[in-house]
């Protein structure tokens, strides 16, 4: 009986350590998520502050490096969220990861994700590229960058994606029209936030 309480004990000990990591209060850290999984994480977590209007939540999601060079992110969100129509219904895509290490210990790790997102009013295109780990610069983990585009605009032959280590949020139209200004290298017809 005392070994067999003993052998449950430990293998009660074992589940726990091995699912401990995963299990906090809010959810799985995005470090021990697959790149599919955390990017998904990420682009729900974009949609429900956005759809709510939650403008505070959604610059959190930023680095400190992404949100010190904009210092008009929030102006730049709350423009997106008045571009972005409708509630979320579906999204399809996918995300790779990106990663770097050094004498056997990652140093950097982040995913670029891409996604085709559909409201009940316009359906878009999101792209954003997210850093987990960044040994030699800690102050760019978070959300490095984030773009969203209509698929009209993304359809057109000319498009190209801009978010790509350009820090902020990123915005295209339907006509691929710019409609603010990011910084005067990014090309034209987009909007980065």
């Amino acid at each position: 009986m005392k070994r067999k309480m003993t052998v449950v004990i430990l293998c009660i000990a074992a589940a726990a350590c091995l699912c401990g990591c995963h299990i906090i209060a809010g959810g799985p850290h995005r470090e021990y998520l697959s790149e599919q999984d955390a990017a998904e994480h990420t682009l729900e977590e974009i949609i429900q502050y956005t759809e709510a209007g939650d403008t505070e939540s959604f610059m959190e999601l930023f680095s400190e490096y992404a949100r010190a060079s904009q210092p008009d992110l929030e102006e730049q969100i709350n423009g997106m969220m008045e571009f972005y129509q409708g509630k979320a219904d579906d999204y399809k895509g996918n995300a790779s990861l990106h990663e770097s290490s050094k004498y056997g210990r990652t140093v950097f790790s982040e995913y670029k994700a891409h996604y085709s997102l559909t409201t009940d009013q316009e359906d878009y295109m999101v792209a954003f590229q997210y850093r987990m780990l960044d040994a030699d610069n800690p102050d760019q983990v978070g959300l490095v960058s984030f773009e969203i585009v209509t698929k009209e605009a993304f359809d057109r032959e000319d498009f190209l994606w801009t978010y790509e280590d350009n820090p902020g949020y990123m915005q295209q139209n339907k006509t691929g029209t710019n409609t603010m200004a990011f910084k005067k290298d990014v090309v034209a017809d987009s909007e980065m936030w």
